[in-house]
């Protein structure tokens, strides 16, 4: 089940999209595991949101997520998100959203 991921403002409309639809951020998404503050949160069944103020965290854990993926493709889903979620810390009323099933 794929996890979409979304740069959106403040009001919900999406600036830039991730989609994923071979279900690599599910697979890789560490759900309950107290070592991640952020990721592990990633609800593959709901939504998700994170903010500027997050995105440090979430940065940290992202290098952690792709020292674990270990494929070609998992590392363009992980480039991609990545790239979102700079752009979310260093702009203001921006919010990085994932899209569970």
């Amino acid at each position: 089940m794929p996890i979409d991921c979304v740069l959106q403002t403040e009001r919900g409309e999406a600036i830039e999209r991730l989609h994923d639809p071979e279900g690599i951020l599910t697979r890789l998404v560490p759900a309950g595991d107290e070592a991640f503050q952020c990721w592990r949160f990633i609800d593959a069944y709901g939504d998700t949101v994170f903010n500027r103020l997050q995105m440090p965290q979430f940065l940290k854990e992202l290098v952690l997520i792709r020292s674990r993926a270990g494929d070609a493709p998992a590392g363009r889903v992980l480039d991609a998100l990545e790239r979102l979620a700079r752009r979310c810390q260093d702009e203001v009323h921006l919010y990085l959203k994932f899209y569970g099933d």
